[in-house]
């Protein structure tokens, strides 16, 4: 079995450092998207890592801004670390104003601890950049080089929000969504018709009405695959990006029009999740196209009528969700 221990003085107390590591809130400021955390003997240790990992395992020991110890493991089929199966011990030590902090890793199955020594050296430099007040950014993993190509980022919110509609029930399609104006048929609908028009604005011909998807007989995700095949398609034209489009807000460069139809596609995505119970927790590349294109939204473009609501005013939570309510939408 492999053990493998990190090492890191961060310039910052131990009193300020302890809560980044049991305070859900603040443990996805460094490492996860998501954490649920109780952090007692006995408690829940359960962060889902660059918003694509489960983890999961139980405290062990807690002595607060001194040492917590959790048993740790990955929630995934086939796993050769499943969940519960190693322990983690952080020790936090002070040193003149400074912390000390060493990241015992045990039980690793042999060959595991490389790749696992290179995620907590990955964590905790951003835990240590944390503390300090600055922001490591969103949680991409250790092994992940960030997406920045627009069509590759398109096709991918396009993959994310098809694989939210595959599991869409006909039963849900009455269901309310955080969208005020739409159900979850109505929002289908809605977003289908932007595939479509968004697929004749990179074909250069005038867009035609969508034809009405008949989903009881053709089933929720048929008719939304094939919209989402179509303006995907379109959209790998290299071509279509460096020529002028226009959009009912003006004529604008491709590359801007396809920015605005990946943000749609992630946020009505994010919206048909959450009306129908899914997970909405973005994955972390996603979140960051979203956030660069929406960060400097104006109040000219909030309001009935308009793209997005009032930005909702939350005191904690998730990029994802502060993403969502800097869009208007509720949580």
């Amino acid at each position: 079995m492999d053990e493998l221990v990190r090492e890191i003085v961060i310039d910052a107390t131990p009193e300020t450092i302890w809560p980044f590591l049991v305070d859900p809130t603040k443990h996805v400021e460094w490492m996860g998207t998501v954490a649920d955390l109780d952090p007692r003997p006995g408690g829940a240790y359960r962060v889902l890592v660059a918003g694509r990992f489960p983890s999961a395992g139980t405290y062990v020991e807690v002595v607060p801004t001194e040492k917590v110890v959790f048993t740790f493991g990955w929630a995934e089929e086939d796993q050769v670390v499943p969940p519960g199966s190693t322990t983690v011990e952080i020790n936090l030590q002070p040193e003149g104003g400074k912390t000390r902090l060493q990241l015992i890793h045990r039980g690793l199955p042999d060959g595991a601890g490389d790749q696992h020594g290179h995620g907590w050296a990955h964590y905790l430099e951003r835990l240590d950049v944390r503390s300090r007040g600055g922001d490591p950014g969103p949680d991409h993993g250790p092994f992940e080089t960030p997406v920045t190509d627009p069509v590759t980022l398109h096709d991918r919110a396009l993959e994310a929000a098809v694989s939210i509609v595959a599991n869409v029930e006909l039963s849900q399609l009455g269901l309310p969504t955080p969208c005020a104006d739409f159900d979850v048929r109505a929002l289908l609908d809605h977003v289908m018709e932007g595939n479509h028009r968004f697929t004749a604005i990179a074909n250069g011909v005038p867009a035609r009405p969508a034809p009405t998807a008949d989903v009881e007989r053709d089933g929720v995700l048929a008719p939304f695959r094939e919209s989402a095949d179509a303006v995907g398609a379109a959209w790998r034209d290299p071509a279509v990006l460096e020529r002028t489009v226009r959009l009912p807000i003006g004529d604008v460069p491709g590359a801007y029009a396809l920015r605005i139809h990946t943000v749609e596609a992630i946020v009505h995505g994010w919206d048909l999740a959450k009306a129908t119970g899914q997970p909405t927790e973005l994955d972390p590349q996603l979140y960051e196209a979203a956030w660069q294109a929406s960060k400097d939204v104006g109040e000219h473009l909030r309001g009935e009528g308009r793209p997005f609501g009032p930005a909702v005013n939350i005191q904690s939570g998730s990029d994802t969700e502060r993403l969502m309510a800097w869009l208007g939408r509720q949580p």
